[in-house]
């Protein structure tokens, strides 16, 4: 009786470690490492950039919250004096009836 591998032994194995590798998948893979390295330099650059971006506008930011909040105090001062205008205008008008 046969073995069970001398009858299958014509039907080659799902994997084969071969020592020849194709020049064109040398190729290929130095092309992708390449594009790989490529890739992330471009990655930096633009991070970097960013980095550097934020970095400026961050003190715009806060200048404009201070001047958000100088701008809240004008307003309040602007209401206090138009306030002081309406009673004076009445109290004249009062006084010039009066008279």
């Amino acid at each position: 009786m046969a073995s069970p591998r001398s009858r299958h032994h014509h039907i080659p194995p799902h994997w084969r470690v071969d020592r020849t590798i194709p020049v064109s998948l040398i190729i290929a893979i130095a092309f992708q490492t390449g594009g790989a390295v490529w890739f992330a330099s471009r990655m930096d650059f633009r991070v970097t950039a960013v980095e550097q971006t934020v970095t400026q506008v961050a003190p715009q930011g806060e200048r404009l919250i201070r001047l958000e909040t100088q701008l809240d105090a004008v307003r309040n001062d602007l209401k206090e004096v138009k306030q002081l205008l309406l009673e004076s205008q009445q109290r004249k008008r009062q006084a010039a009836l009066r008279d």
